[in-house]
């Protein structure tokens, strides 16, 4: 159904189930993801809904959906959970480096700091994936802006926390750069006048593994595992239970 969707419309749209071939099989049209949804049009809606969506989380905040507006969609309920960092905002970032406001920016290091706080400043939202699939029969599409980070993240932990390997979980993780390649072309082509140096903007167009991994650091200094941090999302036994057996074939 998804291969109806023109992916110049839904960015870095797939399924969380496509993983390499080493260990547990997800099923697939379960859990989704993607960037933003505001050129989307009735058709990809419809290819959408005929994939069984039912549910859409959206991570971006108010500023972003009022720039970028999803279109109106009765069919399905949209659960907005905002996800953003207060210390790291990389369009003022972009705009101070534009104006020549600021000395060299260690960008990667802003990322990954960013990706470090994320599990701790927005574990509810982070667990909203989880707890709507436990929730609805059909099929739950998270996004954010590109669907690569704060969406990136957030699948990562659900995948992690139904038994699948971190060599799988970042495979997948990576791909979103693959994805979005055209996309981010376009972007370095239209800020090249601007900043000083173009390939600046690089590291937040992409996701590294090194990312992921400031992430899962922080959980594993933090709460000594997974698991411990998983606990944090308050579901019970039952739950992961159902979870696992709604993504796990076999």
């Amino acid at each position: 159904m998804m291969s109806r969707i023109d992916p110049d419309r839904i960015a870095n749209l797939r399924d969380s189930a496509d993983l390499s071939h080493e260990g547990p099989v997800l099923r697939r049209g379960q859990l989704l993801r993607s960037g933003h949804l505001h050129q989307a049009d009735r058709a990809d809606l419809d290819a959408l809904f005929d994939a069984g969506v039912r549910r859409v989380i959206d991570f971006r905040d108010d500023t972003e959906r009022e720039r970028a507006p999803s279109p109106h969609w009765p069919d399905v309920e949209t659960e907005h959970r905002s996800i953003r960092d207060p210390e790291f905002n990389i369009d003022r970032l972009i705009e101070r480096v534009m104006n020549r406001e600021t000395a060299e920016v260690d960008l990667p290091r802003q990322i990954r700091e960013a990706y470090a706080r994320f599990p701790y400043s927005h574990t509810r939202s982070l667990s909203a994936p989880a707890r709507a699939l436990l929730e609805e029969s059909g099929a739950v599409l998270v996004h954010c802006t590109a669907g690569k980070d704060r969406t990136g993240l957030s699948v990562a932990l659900v995948q992690l926390a139904v038994g699948v390997s971190y060599d799988r979980v970042l495979s997948h993780y990576l791909a979103s750069t693959k994805y979005l390649a055209d996309t981010n072309s376009i972007r370095i082509r239209t800020l090249a006048a601007a900043l000083p140096d173009p390939e600046w903007i690089v590291p937040a167009l992409e996701v590294r593994a090194e990312y992921l991994d400031a992430a899962l650091e922080s959980i594993i200094t933090t709460d000594g595992s997974i698991g411990g941090y998983l606990e944090r999302w308050e579901m019970t036994d039952e739950d992961w239970a159902r979870l696992r057996s709604r993504m796990v074939i076999g």
